[in-house]
């Protein structure tokens, strides 16, 4: 779990500087229109992240209570 909370936490800290860093660098007229689509990327991609655990999570046999087998009626 430790390198996903590195990771989590490396992306974290850098989204605020990025983004400055990219909005500084348009121009004034564009910047609202470059604000616009880096916060619809975010979305977007934040939704597909989670649609993507969630099949993963949802594809995983379920776990077997201790004594039982596949088919058995208890």
């Amino acid at each position: 779990m430790l390198p996903w909370y590195l990771a989590y936490g490396l992306g974290a800290g850098l989204l605020v500087p990025l983004t400055a860093a990219m909005l500084s660098g348009m121009p004034a007229g564009r910047s609202g229109v470059a604000s616009g689509v880096l916060n619809v990327s975010r979305e977007v991609f934040g939704l597909l992240g989670i649609t993507v655990l969630g099949a993963l999570l949802t594809s995983r046999p379920a776990p077997q209570a201790a004594g039982t087998t596949v088919g058995s009626a208890n």
